[in-house]
């Protein structure tokens, strides 16, 4: 894969964001989907409250949220889990000083047996990531040809500042306007 200055530059403030480092906030809210699969509200949660979820017989799918706030950063994860299905989908987001800097998205799919992870970075312009990677985690074939990932397992969600969020205003109901930059 070609270096990118702004990906490593990217990479350097939000990852040890997105895992908690210099945050001074974390939150976690979660929806259920129903025998339906329709997924209710979002409510506050935690760890503990997911597991225990996953582990019971009704548990039909789930969105488990987690947001992180700093100085000038906020991050946030959603791991999508389906009760019918093994394949997992988390998408995160960071933003530096209120703008979005970082879109990924993993998809695992047991199927094919293939892990996928999606990246685009952005300097400026929302629209148009300055740098994009996709690539090919874990395959559990060593050997074998690396089947692509489906297209709507790889598609990333752009919002440019984290009120654009679509559980956003879940999040902000829930715990307050905490967010270190102002709203747009």
């Amino acid at each position: 894969m070609p270096y990118s200055a702004v990906a490593e530059g990217i990479d350097k403030v939000c990852t040890p964001a997105t895992e908690g480092t210099g945050m001074h906030n974390v939150a976690y809210l979660a929806r259920f989907a129903d025998e339906t699969g329709a997924f209710g509200s979002w409510q506050p949660s935690s760890p503990t409250l997911e597991e225990r979820a996953q582990s019971g017989s009704a548990f039909h799918g789930d969105d488990f949220l987690t947001v992180r706030e700093g100085v000038a950063l906020f991050t946030a994860t959603v791991v999508h889990r389906s009760g019918t299905s093994p394949r997992t989908q988390t998408e995160a987001w960071c933003f530096v000083g209120g703008q979005l800097a970082r879109a990924t998205v993993d998809a695992i799919d047991p199927d094919v047996s293939g892990e996928w992870r999606h990246t685009q970075y952005f300097n400026r312009d929302t629209d148009k990531p300055a740098y994009e990677r996709l690539q090919a985690i874990d395959v559990q074939h060593p050997g074998a040809p690396v089947p692509r990932p489906s297209a709507d397992g790889i598609t990333l969600t752009r919002p440019k500042t984290p009120a654009d969020l679509p559980f956003y205003a879940a999040y902000e109901s829930a715990f307050g306007p905490k967010l270190s930059t102002p709203k747009p």
